[in-house]
């Protein structure tokens, strides 16, 4: 009798678990030790630069890492979570690889849980005469003006440049011409080329390689044109990354200074004087 009511529970328990969907808890999540291997890197709310910075994490401090999302490694840091660079913390490469793995098995479950619309029974409808197409052509760039400006970039240079408006360069030894964004500016103007196109013409006017080299070049936005000199090598932080150029590049104004030094670049000043002889 006792082994006969031992048998009726236990069938009603599997009935219990097929009927309802019971699911045993998953596995905790991992986590990874990580270690920053650059200075004062920001820890962000969300996984992009656009979001609210939490505290700043210097070389050498340790995180604890727990997932890969885009360019950003989820982590914990002094009881902070949030978001910084992957390319700023050093993993094993066991952790980066089962991180990589993680984030690809979370994209494709995303994927799955779209449901397939049912598609909509279309009604053939009587042939209209077709409109003529009218094809939007692209906005021309605006004639600039005649002069090129010396922008001096603690009167007026610093707080021209608005964030995420665009401009385009123009290459004074080359002519060759290519669309930026701004990402932001405090010491100089910090920029990205706009699209794949356009880094690849940035890099046809240093010759098809990016070097260290100051370049004059004039920068025409909101229809007037600044004498400026470009630094193309990239570096910090993006917030385009389908354009080929893995980070930002600098562009220097009459004044303007370097991050590192704190000083006025000689080079570039040189460079500034010879773009202000040239025109758009």
């Amino acid at each position: 009798m006792q082994n006969s009511t031992k048998r009726m529970a236990a069938l009603l328990l599997t009935l219990v678990v097929l009927l309802t969907g019971f699911t045993w808890p998953a596995e905790a999540a991992r986590s990874y030790a990580g270690t920053m291997n650059r200075n004062n890197v920001a820890l962000r709310s969300q996984a992009s630069n656009r979001f609210t910075t939490l505290a700043k994490i210097d070389k050498g401090e340790k995180v604890t890492v727990y997932e890969l999302k885009g360019n950003y490694y989820k982590v914990k840091y002094n009881g902070k979570t949030g978001y910084v660079l992957s390319k700023y913390v050093k993993v094993s490469t066991s952790a980066a690889n089962a991180l990589k793995k993680a984030e690809t098995a979370a994209k494709k479950a995303a994927a799955l849980k779209k449901a397939t619309p049912t598609p909509k029974k279309t009604v053939k409808k009587a042939t209209a005469t077709p409109k003529k197409v009218t094809t939007k052509k692209a906005t021309a760039t605006p004639k600039p003006a005649t002069k090129t400006l010396n922008l001096k970039w603690y009167n007026t240079g610093k707080n021209l440049f608005k964030r995420n408006s665009t401009f385009v360069i123009k290459d004074v030894k080359t002519g060759k011409k290519w669309n930026c964004k701004v990402l932001y500016g405090s010491a100089h103007l910090d920029a990205e080329p706009l699209t794949k196109a356009d880094t690849n013409i940035m890099k046809a006017a240093y010759g098809g390689r990016i070097t260290y080299k100051r370049r004059a070049v004039l920068v025409m936005y909101k229809n007037k044109v600044y004498a400026g000199s470009m630094y193309g090598v990239p570096h910090g932080e993006q917030t385009i990354t389908n354009n080929g150029f893995n980070g930002q590049f600098c562009i220097h104004f009459t004044g303007s200074k370097t991050h590192g030094s704190n000083k006025v670049d000689a080079d570039h000043q040189a460079a500034i004087q010879t773009a202000l002889k040239a025109s758009w």
